[in-house]
């Protein structure tokens, strides 16, 4: 019975957390990740996190339904926000089709509103149920979800084998790298994610499974790598950051060399098309458009104006 559910939080659960991402996400049309509890911890620990901020459905004791938030700080428009990342949106199978979805949802935007955070901002695949019920959920408590940016991907295959020794750069040198050109980055965009020094060394050297090519300060990228959840287990390079505006195609070509030698045993790399940078290299390394689509949606409050149809952006799919 839905009305036995009660609501808490996630916690440390990560364990339960993952194993109801497999069940509930099986159905999924498009192959998912393997958010194993091992990643579901890193992500967790990204500086700011208040476990508070993603509420969970237990009954009698069992992990039956959640949303995970998580901090971003961004500036949309000349004006710095505090958003919250809305993911892993999970139900059980069993309780899809009875408004439990909704109910968790709604929760967590009022959970944020109540915290002090200016909005929140998610990501549906094209074509998937989620995206009715959050704009709907968002609807039962008098707030506006707007879709915002439609991300697309670049993917190429990779021929896995033993990754080339990297580069040692010291954390310091590349977190000061990463500062100063997404500073850059940022200030030429209408909307963009905004970093402090803790949110940086997570990205570049904490999460789970990071991953980064430099080039003498002049230019970035950083990444991640996940299995995915098929049968066949499939390792997965995503690119999150491509900083490198101040580099020529050469180089460019380089860095992004350098990061494919050193992905190890991933068999394919990913890269979000956010329009905020020129794709040329990608493209003649051989990365073709993939047909996964997701829907970036803003839910906004206290009377503030929601943009256009942004693009470009920069920020992370999540």
């Amino acid at each position: 019975m839905t009305s036995s559910l009660a609501f808490t939080s996630v916690g440390n659960r990560f364990a339960e957390a993952s194993a109801l991402i497999a069940q509930s996400w099986v159905e999924n049309k498009d192959q998912t990740l393997d958010y194993n509890p091992d990643f579901l911890q890193s992500s967790y620990e990204y500086p700011g996190t208040d476990p508070e901020l993603s509420p969970a459905l237990y009954e009698g004791g069992e992990l039956r339904a959640f949303v995970s938030g998580f901090p971003r700080r961004v500036v949309l428009q000349g004006r710095e926000l505090k958003l919250l990342l809305l993911t892993f949106f999970t139900v059980a199978p069993d309780l899809k089709g009875k408004g439990v979805g909704t109910r968790i949802w709604a929760e967590c935007l009022s959970r944020a509103r109540e915290a002090g955070y200016d909005g929140a901002i998610h990501y549906c695949v094209d074509g998937n149920k989620s995206n009715h019920v959050t704009v709907r959920a968002a609807q039962t408590i008098g707030l506006e979800s707007r879709r915002v940016f439609t991300v697309q991907y670049l993917m190429r295959l990779l021929r896995p084998g033993g990754a080339k020794k990297p580069a040692i750069d010291s954390e310091a040198g590349l977190h000061a790298t990463f500062a100063q050109l997404s500073r850059q980055l940022s200030a030429t965009l209408p909307f963009a994610r905004l970093w402090d020094e803790a949110e940086i060394a997570w990205e570049c050297t904490r999460r789970y499974g990071a991953m980064h090519a430099l080039n003498d300060g002049q230019g970035l990228l950083t990444g991640y790598i996940l299995e995915n959840s098929g049968p066949s287990k499939l390792s997965v390079l995503f690119i999150e950051h491509i900083l490198w505006d101040g580099l020529d195609e050469a180089p460019r070509a380089e860095l992004l060399t350098e990061l494919l030698d050193n992905a190890g045993s991933a068999e394919v790399a990913v890269v979000p098309l956010w329009g905020y940078s020129d794709m040329g290299i990608f493209r003649k390394a051989r990365f073709r458009l993939s047909t996964r689509m997701l829907h970036a949606y803003l839910t906004l409050w206290n009377g503030m104006a929601f943009p256009d149809l942004l693009t470009p952006m920069y920020i992370d799919v999540f």
